[in-house]
């Protein structure tokens, strides 16, 4: 696997303060753009790795998210218990019916 950063393409696009990389490999599954602002070449490299790592757990977060938002709907269709719902996601009833019931 290519753990280098590169620059997308033949260059580097510069999108309004963000450059456009690749991570990893096609082979492996691994690639992976990223958005790098430019004050990130600051960072020291253990630290630019890490910060790459915090932003793809920030676009699985969002994409988890995402799929929560659309199965919470589906289970209450079919009656199921804000406190099951709660419990399946690590929180209490109450704050899934608070998160994603209907707003008083």
């Amino acid at each position: 696997m290519d753990d280098e950063l590169r620059p997308y393409a033949a260059g580097t696009d510069f999108h309004e303060g963000f450059e456009v990389r690749v991570t990893g490999s096609v082979e492996d599954g691994t690639r992976r753009a990223i958005m790098l602002p430019k004050r990130a070449k600051r960072l020291k490299p253990e630290h630019l790795e890490a910060y790459i790592e915090l932003q793809h757990a920030g676009a699985r977060i969002a994409k988890d998210q995402a799929l929560v938002d659309e199965l919470v709907p589906l289970l209450r269709e079919g009656d199921t218990a804000w406190s099951l719902i709660g419990f399946a996601v690590g929180i209490t009833g109450e704050t899934a019916r608070q998160r994603w019931g209907d707003p008083a």
